[in-house]
C-alpha cells in the first residue's frame, strides 16, 4: 500500500515538474522565437536605412554638377570613369588635375562619357597615359571647352569632332604624338581660342585640316598654329582670312619659309601678337620695314 501511495505521488509529481519544464521552455522558445522576429526587423530596417542613405548617395551624384579631382594615390580605372559617367550625368564640369606631376588617368576614356550631355567643360590636360579619345565624346554638343595640353601620348582627335558646334576653346598644345587635325575642325565655328593646330599648307586635303580650312574659324582670336609641308598652295592659303585673329603663333615644320607663310596668310597688318617658332622664337613687329 504504501509503495502504491509512493509511486503515485512520485508520478504526480513528475506529471507536475514536466509541465513546469514544459510551461519554462515553452517560454523560453516564445522568448526566442520573439528575439529571432526583432533580428529579423532589425534587419529589415538596417536594409531599408542602407537602401535610403546609398539612395541620397546616388541622387547626390545624380545632381552632382563639378567633378574636379586632385588624387595623388592610385589610378582613375576605365571601371571606375565608367561608373562616374553612368551616376553623374548632370555634369557641367569635369576636370582631372595631377599636383604631383603623376598622371592617374587610364589610356582610354570609356564611351559612356557620351552619356554627359551637360557638360561644358573638360580638362583632360597632362594625361600622359591618354592614347585616345571616344568618339562618343562628339555627342557633348554643349561643350565649350576641351582641355588636352600636354596629352603627350593622345595621337589622334576624334573624326566626328566638328559635331562639337559650341565648342569655344581647344587646347592640344604639347600633343607631341598627334601628327594631323581632322578635318571636321572646320566646322567648329564657335571657336574663339585654338592652341596646337596642325595644318597642312601644301595642298587641299580631303581628311586633314589644311590651311585654307581656316577661312571657316571665324570668330578665332587666338591661335597657335603648327603648319606642315614644304610647300605651300598659296591659292588655298590665303582663304585662312586671319585678318581679325589678335594672337597669332606659327611654328614653322619643313622647309617653308617665314616670309612665304606672312605672304599666304596675310594676317592684319596692326595684330599686337606675330610670333613665330622654328630654330628660336622671336617677334616679327609687321608695321616695321
Amino acid at each position: 500500500m504504501a509503495d502504491a501511495v509512493v509511486s503515485f505521488v512520485l508520478e504526480q509529481l513528475k506529471t507536475t515538474i514536466v509541465d513546469k519544464a514544459s510551461e519554462e521552455v515553452g517560454l523560453l522558445v516564445g522568448v526566442q522565437k520573439e528575439v529571432e522576429k526583432l533580428e529579423r526587423n532589425l534587419r529589415l530596417i538596417n536594409t531599408v536605412l542602407r537602401d535610403a542613405e546609398e539612395k541620397k548617395r546616388t541622387d547626390d551624384l545624380k545632381n552632382c554638377k563639378s567633378f574636379i579631382t586632385f588624387t595623388r594615390e592610385g589610378a582613375l580605372t576605365y571601371e571606375a570613369l565608367g561608373s562616374l559617367f553612368n551616376h553623374c550625368r548632370r555634369l557641367r564640369v569635369l576636370s582631372f588635375a595631377w599636383p604631383d606631376g603623376t598622371d592617374h588617368l587610364c589610356k582610354e576614356i570609356p564611351e559612356g562619357i557620351g552619356k554627359l550631355i551637360h557638360l561644358r567643360f573638360l580638362h583632360l590636360a597632362s594625361s600622359q597615359k591618354l592614347e585616345r579619345l571616344p568618339e562618343a565624346l562628339c555627342n557633348l554638343l554643349n561643350l565649350e571647352s576641351l582641355d588636352l595640353w600636354n596629352c603627350g601620348n593622345l595621337k589622334q582627335l576624334p573624326d566626328s569632332i566638328g559635331k562639337l558646334i559650341n565648342l569655344r576653346f581647344l587646347y592640344t598644345a604639347g600633343c607631341s604624338a598627334l601628327t594631323q587635325y581632322p578635318k571636321g575642325v572646320q566646322k567648329l565655328t564657335s571657336l574663339s581660342h585654338l592652341s596646337g593646330l596642325i595644318a597642312r599648307a601644301d595642298c587641299d586635303d580631303a581628311k586633314e585640316f589644311c590651311l585654307a580650312d581656316l577661312g571657316n574659324l571665324k570668330h578665332l582670336r587666338i591661335l597657335a598654329l603648327k603648319v606642315v609641308g614644304n610647300s605651300i598652295d598659296m591659292e588655298e592659303a590665303r582663304k585662312a582670312q586671319l585678318q581679325d585673329t589678335q594672337s597669332l603663333y606659327i611654328f614653322l615644320a619643313g622647309s617653308i619659309q617665314r616670309a612665304d607663310i606672312i605672304e599666304a596668310l596675310d594676317p592684319h597688318r596692326n595684330i599686337p601678337y606675330l610670333r613665330f617658332y622654328g630654330d628660336y622664337w622671336f617677334e616679327l613687329p609687321l608695321g616695321s620695314p
